[in-house]
């Protein structure tokens, strides 16, 4: 575009190194530098444009004080330069978009104004580049599973399954199915016996634009995940999702011993219950009862229903040590 536009031997996107620049994209270049695609700083006019961040017109770069010794003259033919920085979305400025020519020559404005708007182009395109390059190694880093799907409708367009786009390593290791034979299959044909809350939910999302967060149990695999799902558009949406087993078993089986103790405790004529909490001896208590203690130790539990704490670092009564012995008659 830039040689074609300016009628020039030479256009080159560069970006700099310490001590180098590096031709990402260019045409018209010797053999020699077109190959190594890259020349020390001793041979580059776009590190002016980069320092100084702000283009850079050279009609005659042997008579310009700022490059008339710079070896891209000798060794690339580098005459006549107009170069435009080449930007990070932060503003940065990387490295530059220049046009070259091998005889001097009067770089008009309009042909500035041309080079800045591609040079636009080209910082937009860097830009993408960069973040598809960031996004890909998190993509393969995170510990959390990604999946990155399009939904499956039926001949009346309802949502009947849907289809794994792209997969993380992670997802492999969460499920314990290769993540490499995931893609391009439906979660139907990898998890036959699923529940059918795994599409319902996609297409909700997918149907509404609205996020939603999922705790539910793969029964084929055995394990709880947590996670969110997220329409991206165009049928498609990603969910990111961890596995929570440990949690989810720790929960049941806090629920379960819930229930034994209250079905203990409702189906009992008496009881007293002694806990040790913070440092503290608790105490309740129902029904009759008799005990052999101090005059304070019989009061606690003196009444249909008590509750009293006394310090474990009290010397002797009410302590986790106690020497009240509690005996409880029905």
């Amino acid at each position: 575009m830039v040689k074609a536009g300016l009628n020039c031997p030479v256009a080159l996107v560069s970006i700099l190194d310490e001590d180098r620049q590096v031709f990402i994209a260019h045409l018209g270049l010797p053999d020699k530098w077109a190959e190594a695609a890259e020349t020390p700083l001793t041979h580059s006019f776009c590190q002016h444009v980069v320092r100084d961040k702000k283009p850079l017109v050279i009609g005659d770069a042997t008579i310009h004080d700022l490059v008339r010794d710079n070896l891209a003259i000798t060794d690339l033919g580098v005459i006549s330069y107009m170069g435009v920085p080449v930007t990070m979305p932060d503003g940065m400025v990387i490295g530059a978009l220049a046009a070259i020519d091998g005889e001097p020559r009067t770089w008009s404005e309009n042909e500035l104004e041309l080079l800045s708007r591609i040079g636009k182009v080209a910082s937009n395109q860097i830009a993408t580049f960069v973040a598809e390059r960031r996004w890909s190694s998190l993509f393969e880093q995170l510990e959390e599973g990604i999946i990155v799907g399009s939904v499956v409708r039926d001949v009346d367009g309802s949502i009947v399954d849907w289809r794994y786009d792209t997969v993380n390593p992670a997802f492999g290791e969460l499920v314990g199915y290769p993540a490499d034979n995931v893609p391009g299959r439906t979660i139907r044909e990898i998890f036959p016996s699923f529940e059918e809350e795994w599409v319902s939910d996609v297409a909700e999302v997918v149907e509404s634009g609205q996020n939603k967060r999922f705790v539910r149990k793969v029964g084929t695999l055995d394990r709880w995940f947590d996670g969110y799902i997220q329409s991206t558009g165009d049928d498609k949406f990603v969910i990111i999702f961890v596995e929570v087993t440990d949690r989810m078993q720790a929960v049941e089986a806090l629920r379960d011993s819930e229930t034994k103790l209250r079905l203990i405790v409702e189906g009992a004529k008496d009881y007293i219950i002694l806990t040790i909490d913070d440092n503290e001896l608790v105490w309740r208590c129902a029904g009759n009862f008799r005990m052999a203690g101090s005059r304070n130790a019989r009061a606690a539990v003196r009444g249909d229903f008590h509750t009293r704490r006394s310090s474990s670092r009290c010397s002797g009564r009410g302590s986790a040590k106690s020497r009240n012995q509690w005996r409880a008659h029905g």
